[in-house]
């Protein structure tokens, strides 16, 4: 295990590879804008700045690799076919103008906040138990897991989008906090508060099934040519 409380800057790439009990850990304030490689092994981060933690790094994971956020930490942006780890109470916060997509497993009992203008795809059956807040983007889900434990709840903030693509979400509350929830012939099982004006977005030859309650003070606008059942 190495711990680095140093400061690692410039815009290359920083690779972590090692064997499986390969130990990285980050607790400095960092401004690397450049590619963050988990080749094999594990990166921690334990931070007191989590909003510098690795604020301007693409994170990339490989299979068989894992990222662990033992604080809360923010990511210009992550992908890769790994594993993260969202440990207590901690925070994932990512997201920049570029699309990523995740196929791993995010787990923990954190949680996960998409920010930023591209798209985070999460292919995965997360497991996570946390929140997942969408506050601008785009967070697409083409696994029925895709937003980890229902326990968690999801709130799309105005300017964020979460996009169903092919999915049954069963059992998770969301809330529409101004933000838009657009669906490619989905299901969402839970209730459905709209805490300000919000938008739900169904393109032609698509249909979204809410079999939860929708409630709340604001007011909702469907767009598209699709079916809202």
């Amino acid at each position: 295990m190495v711990r680095l409380p140093a400061s690692i800057s410039g815009t290359g790439t920083l690779t972590v590879d090692g064997d499986g009990d390969n130990v990285l850990t980050l607790s400095g304030t960092n401004t690397l804008s450049g590619r963050v490689h988990i080749a094999e092994g594990t990166l921690v981060v334990d931070t007191e700045s989590p909003e510098t933690a690795l604020a301007s790094a693409f994170v990339d994971i490989d299979e068989g690799s894992t990222f662990r956020l033992n604080s809360s930490a923010t990511v210009a942006s992550f992908a890769g076919a790994g594993s993260v780890v969202v440990d207590a109470a901690n925070t994932l916060s990512s997201g920049d103008a570029n699309d990523r997509t995740f196929s791993g497993v995010i787990s923990g009992a954190g949680s996960l906040t998409k920010q930023g203008d591209g798209t985070l795809t999460l292919s995965g059956e997360n497991t996570y138990q946390g929140e997942t807040v969408v506050n601008a983007g785009t967070l697409t889900i083409t696994n029925d897991l895709g937003l980890g434990s229902a326990d968690g709840a999801t709130t799309v903030n105005s300017g964020g989008t979460l996009d169903l693509s092919s999915v049954d979400v069963a059992g998770e509350d969301l809330t529409l906090n101004g933000g838009t929830l657009s669906d490619a012939t989905s299901s969402w099982g839970g209730t459905i508060a709209l805490s300000s004006d919000s938008t739900i977005s169904i393109a032609s030859g698509d249909t979204l099934t809410v079999g939860g309650e929708v409630s709340g003070t604001g007011s909702l606008t469907k767009q598209g040519d699709g079916t809202l059942s």
